[in-house]
């Protein structure tokens, strides 16, 4: 194949060929590069001296005949290939590549790469010219990455820079710069006429002013302008823009050549200095409407501001609060004290409290009660003092007058409590009176009624009567028997008083059943259905337990209806005290709710709270038997629980009593 551009041999390479298209080994030695020759089969054939040095190879027979793509990395074999294909047709190729040397060292290279012809114009064989540029693409690449850090900061600080022409009117932008003007990146260099037009209207004239007033003054120097420009959008963005300003000092005009301009964007700044404007502002408005003197004072403890309540107490003016400070408002009584608490706060950096007198512009003094606050930075360190003081010259007066009323009262308490301790002592007999009579209640009394009822019975056994004289004794045995259970539930009731609280685990499902065992007799004669589902084993006292559950069953099974079996539910779960809907509920604990309901007769709602009371009862003695004694002492055993009972019922429809008991 004859080259498109091989090598001519008229050409200065040509002198290094001879006439059958080898080369001169004396011109490739004098190479400085890294000369190879190639054959078309894209093997080395030789390599100069300096090419080995290079090469870093101290024996070439070791490479002669290998194919020069293999000296490559893997990466850019392809492209040592595609650079031999591309000279093998005649055409000068050329490649930068990396390429390690025989001993490992990495190195760069510029690689061109031209077809030899022979005196047939034919390509016989390739020459590869490998210049070493690592030096370059070290500098390359310490040149890059000295950019991104420049890049880099200038992002971190928010700068864009850009730069004036002031020969040629125009301005060179950044990309950065470019955006931060709401500019196209495409286009980055304009007129100046082009970027003042981004100016906010209203500052323009001002700025350009400002800006031919800066090109006057003949000496290099720096100005710094804050400015709002108006984007393409119609937004506001505020810049902060420093310029640095050269003029040509080789000519007696010392015109301005160009200007260096960094810019940033401080339009969240510009808004946080808005609001705070904007705080401030109401803050003053705030302060000037509460009805206390207010003011502020620094870190040290000078204050700088009051707010107008205190001018108008005082009298003073801010330059004479200045000037004479705030100790001439106070009384000279307690001046001293205050100072030194009022010091005591600043090195402290503790709230400060303090009462004190207050001149006022008319000259009288009033009490205040002072307070002050520290505010702090986000490093917690004090940068200021907010303080008031409250006028308390009534609440001084009315707690002079409440001292006094306080001594009456101590008078009249101390009379109180010393009629306490005689109704006390009054108390204690009276409750070991009671003590007595439960005692002969138990013992003295009920022996009389055992006798009565056993006389009575025996003699209806064994002696034959009229009709009336045997429903007169069984009146009497009627009669004993009611009167020995209501001496049962009174005596029950005064031990649910004095009975000492011992507390263990009590599982109630056991209790249950035990009173279901103790009651078998009327549960079998009425053929009472029990649903009960799994019950809590919980902390607390068991005989109140048995009796108060026994009380409330034994009432379902009384009070049921005729022809109806009875049907007695008892559940339980746990609820907040927040939930609960009852007074003297302790929010902060959580109880047991347990439910006892039946189906019996029930009652009218409005005797809910009634049926609790002592002796009350709904139904006549004939219709159910009972003392009115039972639901009191369920009641009382509760209450002794620190637990809570209520009832809920409707006529024909049966009851409920629910339970509420303290988890712990």
């Amino acid at each position: 194949m004859k080259p498109n551009n091989s090598i001519p041999l008229s050409s200065p390479l040509a002198e290094a060929v001879s006439h059958d298209g080898t080369f001169s080994l004396a011109v490739l030695e004098s190479s400085p590069d890294c000369l190879k020759i190639i054959d078309t089969n894209g093997r080395l054939l030789f390599m100069n001296t300096n090419g080995q040095y290079l090469m870093e190879i101290d024996n070439f027979d070791s490479l002669k005949n290998k194919r020069w793509s293999d000296l490559w990395e893997k990466d850019y074999q392809e492209t040592v290939e595609n650079a031999i294909n591309q000279a093998l047709v005649g055409q000068t190729a050329q490649f930068t590549a990396p390429c390690y040397t025989v001993k490992g060292t990495p190195k760069w290279w510029n690689v061109i790469v031209s077809p030899v012809a022979n005196k047939s114009g034919n390509i016989s064989q390739l020459i590869a010219t490998s210049r070493d540029i690592t030096e370059q693409k070290k500098y390359e690449e310490n040149l890059r990455k000295t950019q991104e850090k420049l890049h880099g900061g200038l992002k971190v600080a928010n700068l864009a820079l850009a730069e004036v022409n002031y020969l040629t009117n125009t301005i060179e932008l950044s990309p950065e710069a470019a955006i931060m003007y709401g500019l196209s990146t495409e286009r980055l260099k304009i007129s100046r006429e082009e970027w003042h037009n981004t100016f906010h209207p209203d500052y323009k004239n001002a700025l350009e002013e400002e800006i031919d007033k800066s090109l006057k003054l003949n000496n290099s120097h720096s100005i710094e302008v804050e400015h709002p420009i108006i984007l393409p959008c119609g937004d506001i963005r505020w810049l902060k823009v420093n310029k640095q300003i050269y003029f040509d000092t080789n000519s007696l005009s010392f015109k301005p050549l160009y200007s260096i301009l960094a810019v940033q964007d401080i339009t969240q700044k510009k808004k946080a200095e808005e609001e705070i404007k904007e705080s401030e502002n109401r803050f003053r408005t705030l302060a000037n409407s509460i009805p206390q003197l207010a003011w502020m004072m620094d870190a040290q403890g000078k204050i700088s501001w009051y707010n107008d309540r205190w001018y108008n107490y005082t009298g003073t003016t801010y330059d004479e609060m200045m000037k004479n400070g705030w100790q001439h408002i106070h009384h000279p009584d307690l001046m001293e004290g205050v100072v030194a608490h009022f010091k005591k706060a600043i090195l402290t950096g503790e709230e400060w409290e303090d009462t004190f007198l207050l001149k006022s512009k008319h000259g009288d003094y009033k009490w205040f009660l002072s307070r002050a606050i520290p505010l702090r930075n986000d490093n917690g360190e004090i940068v200021q003092w907010f303080g008031t003081n409250t006028d308390i010259s009534v609440q001084k007066e009315s707690q002079e007058a409440l001292n006094l009323l306080n001594a009456s009262l101590e008078d009249k308490v101390r009379v109180r409590t010393e009629e306490l301790m005689a109704k006390n002592l009054e108390l204690e007999q009276m409750n070991n009176e009671l003590s007595s009579f439960s005692f002969v209640a138990s013992h003295d009394l009920q022996e009389p009624l055992r006798k009565i009822r056993a006389f009575s019975t025996r003699i209806l056994e064994t002696e034959t009567f009229s009709e009336r004289t045997t429903d007169y004794f069984n009146r009497i045995i009627s009669a004993g028997e009611r009167m020995q259970n209501l001496i049962n539930d009174l005596l029950n009731f005064s031990r649910t008083n004095a009975t000492e609280l011992k507390f263990s685990s009590c599982n109630l499902n056991e209790i249950i059943e035990e009173i279901k065992n103790f009651s078998a007799e009327i549960i079998i004669e009425k053929d009472a259905i029990f649903d009960i589902e799994e019950l809590p084993t919980i902390h607390s006292v068991r005989t109140f337990l048995s009796q108060l559950f026994s009380n409330l069953i034994n009432n379902a099974l009384k009070y049921s209806k005729k022809d109806t079996i009875p049907h007695i539910k008892i559940n339980s779960f746990i609820i907040s005290g927040e939930n609960i809907n009852l007074p003297n509920v302790d929010i902060q604990k959580t109880y047991y709710c347990i439910s006892v309901t039946d189906n019996g007769i029930g009652f009218e709602q409005e005797y809910a709270q009634k049926i609790f009371e002592l002796f009350k009862r709904l139904h006549g003695k004939s219709e159910y038997s009972g003392t009115g004694v039972g639901l009191t002492i369920c009641k009382k055993i509760v209450s002794r629980l620190n637990g809570f009972i209520i009832a809920t019922s409707k006529l024909n429809h049966g009851a409920t009593f629910t339970i509420y008991l303290p988890k712990s």
